[in-house]
């Protein structure tokens, strides 16, 4: 996660909650409010179950052995997480990040630093999970609901659809398939690790690099490859749909052609170099502005414009793709319009004042949206 440039608030693990009797208090709630019903008879004979009121569909929460189901486990922390039960740990750091943020974690009688972030007690929990525990999050919903009435609105289920890897990559990471996809199934064991995914995407990031750049030292080749890599997949992931299977294409994704990561960074790049090879720091004043009237250059200046509002979309709708897809579209109205008109060799020396800032004011816009999906653009690749 580091690698991807992803930090932590916090660590939170299962053992701690287990220990902390979080559960067994929230179970004897959960009786006492008529959320959990023993049954009597049947093919749930013995166990506690939950009921849908929509569907009247039994779910069970706890065994005729008195062993709890998993979603029983993911209840205590959807109530942690908004504060509905008391928060029983103590916290201490676990680590100190790349960017020198503290790493903090959980603890039950363990050392506790006298100051430490607020944890739980969210004014709003999202919890980003894979799609096919929807109907499982939609009891810990019913039962948040069920203890404090109107609850469930500060938790939300941000579901994501199956991320797989496609036959071309699976076979050449030496992953067995019967399928034309691999999904990903952590609890059955069934990934790959994301360091050896950002190490095939490296691989052949450097082999590229090189080409263009042969003169280059190889520390400098080492860091762009590394910034390809890692665009590479984090764009490939964050453009997606949520709700469409995500196949991760090794190949695909260092495109430097079309919607890929590396396509964003070859724009910025090439828009960083418009600006060095000029020799001047871009400025324009209101009537330089007005000569930007060619219909390509118009267009640019309006969607450099929407930015804002693409931004504003992405959080009503908690849709990152917004952001990613804008990064896109942007790009492509860049590159069309520096492959059409001339910008440093422009006939008149205020249009090119002009068209130089407007080439500054995508990279800036750009690199601002690039940053927002966690992804650092080079000056050169």
């Amino acid at each position: 996660c580091w690698r991807l440039g992803a930090t932590y608030d916090l660590l939170n693990w299962e053992s701690h909650f287990l220990k902390s009797k979080m559960w067994e208090l929230l179970f004897e709630e959960m009786k006492k409010r008529g959320l959990a019903i023993l049954k009597q008879e049947g093919e749930n004979k013995g166990c506690w179950v939950i009921t849908d009121p929509e569907t009247k569909e039994e779910k069970v929460l706890v065994r005729s052995d008195g062993t709890a189901v998993y979603v029983a486990k993911d209840i205590p922390y959807a109530a942690w997480k908004i504060g509905l039960v008391k928060d029983p740990f103590s916290y201490d750091v676990f680590a100190t990040q790349p960017d020198g943020s503290p790493l903090w974690t959980s603890a039950v009688n363990g050392a506790n630093r006298k100051k430490h972030p607020r944890f739980g007690s969210a004014d709003k929990a999202i919890s980003v999970i894979d799609s096919r525990q929807s109907y499982l999050q939609k009891i810990v919903r019913r039962v948040l609901e069920g203890l404090e009435e109107g609850s469930s609105d500060r938790y939300h289920h941000r579901s994501y659809e199956v991320v797989a890897l496609s036959k071309r990559t699976a076979a050449s990471l030496g992953v067995e398939m019967k399928g034309e996809f691999v999904p990903m199934q952590g609890r059955k064991g069934i990934y790959v690790n994301a360091d050896t995914i950002l190490e095939a995407l490296k691989k052949k990031a450097i082999e590229e690099t090189k080409k263009r750049n042969p003169d280059d030292p190889i520390d400098w080749v080492e860091r762009v490859a590394e910034a390809v890599a890692v665009a590479a997949l984090r764009f490939e992931l964050v453009k997606q749909d949520p709700d469409k299977v995500i196949v991760f294409d090794v190949e695909d994704s260092l495109r430097l052609e079309g919607e890929t990561g590396p396509y964003l960074l070859y724009s910025y790049a090439r828009a960083r170099r418009i600006i060095e090879k000029s020799g001047e720091r871009p400025s324009v004043d209101s009537k330089g502005a007005s000569m930007l009237s060619h219909p390509m250059e118009k267009e640019l200046v309006k969607k450099i414009a929407m930015f804002d509002i693409s931004l504003l979309t992405a959080g009503e709708y908690l849709s990152p793709k917004e952001v990613a897809r804008y990064a896109y579209k942007l790009s492509v109205l860049f590159n069309e319009f520096y492959e059409a008109l001339p910008v440093i060799k422009a006939e008149d020396q205020q249009l090119r004042g002009a068209r130089l800032a407007l080439v500054e004011g995508f990279s800036r816009t750009l690199n601002q949206a690039l940053l927002l999906i966690g992804i650092s653009a080079p000056d050169r690749i």
